[in-house]
């Protein structure tokens, strides 16, 4: 899977945390509230305190998981015509034009794990996106009965 720089370095501190503070956090918790004796029942705190260190010990794995298979977007990703137009693709901010309204909007496209659609990130995945890839500056697409056109393409890296 291709990801930014950014969303790299996000998920890598976000593991550096879930493993040096909350999962410490969460075996204190558990420690805490393990019971004394032996018994049939276990306390509402420590099934609790349980759950979230599974929960925790379960996005460490999925996160070591994403960072070993991905690969770190760079320049010699960027989509080119033959003519050396860019075309839509990973990592792409593009302006589009609703044909109707004349309305703008702009979205930089990112991996599903960076997506945010309300600060303009969309998802390689996104419907919307998988009408746009490999069009140009231009490209007329239609989405959900709405044309569009592509007004502006640029990679910032």
């Amino acid at each position: 899977m291709i990801i930014t720089k950014q969303g790299y370095d996000k998920l890598a501190n976000e593991l550096k945390k879930l493993i040096n503070v909350d999962l410490v956090d969460a075996s204190h918790q558990l420690e805490e509230t393990r019971p004394i004796g032996v018994s049939d029942e276990f306390p509402m705190e420590y099934l609790q305190a349980l759950d979230n260190q599974n929960r925790i010990e379960k996005k460490i794995i999925d996160i070591n998981e994403i960072l070993a298979n991905s690969i770190i977007y760079n320049s010699s990703m960027i989509k080119k015509s033959p003519n050396g137009n860019y075309l839509v693709g990973f990592g792409a901010s593009v302006s589009f034009v609703n044909c109707d309204d004349d309305v703008e909007k702009t979205f930089t496209i990112v991996s599903s794990y960076e997506s945010d659609i309300n600060n303009g990130f969309i998802s390689i995945e996104a419907p919307l996106v998988k009408e746009m890839i490999n069009l140009k500056v231009g490209d007329f697409f239609e989405f959900n009965e709405i044309e569009y056109v592509i007004s502006n393409i640029q990679y910032p890296l």
